[in-house]
């Protein structure tokens, strides 16, 4: 994945960047937030990929930050901590990262 700011340079107004032709004003801190965003996203990619691996793990949906997978109705809580688990466990390429995981189950999707 790659973020684009095309043509960035510092104008006497700040940064800019040309988006369809045209100058865009940005700052740091909105970069930095992009930056964020496309990590966290790289994230919870692999982390689907990880639950989707495991055996009676079916991720069908992701809303932000969560992942919602569909399984048997045998041990939910099991299944929820493994999910947890994967979830908590931070990449290869960032090991020191913190990551905090919280969830539920339901025979439903809900909030």
């Amino acid at each position: 994945m790659a973020l684009k700011y095309p043509c960035l340079q510092m104008t006497p107004d700040g940064l800019a960047y040309k988006s369809m032709n045209k100058l865009v004003k940005t700052y740091g801190g909105r970069i930095t937030e992009n930056v964020v965003q496309a990590l966290a996203r790289i994230i919870i990619c692999d982390q689907m990929l990880a639950i989707q691996a495991l055996d009676g793990f079916n991720v069908v949906l992701t809303v932000h930050d969560e992942i919602i997978a569909v399984a048997d109705q045998s041990n939910p809580e099991e299944k929820l901590q493994t999910m947890i688990d994967v979830m908590r466990t931070p990449p290869a390429w960032a090991s020191e990262l913190p990551l905090e995981a919280e969830g539920g189950w339901d025979i439903g999707y809900s909030k």
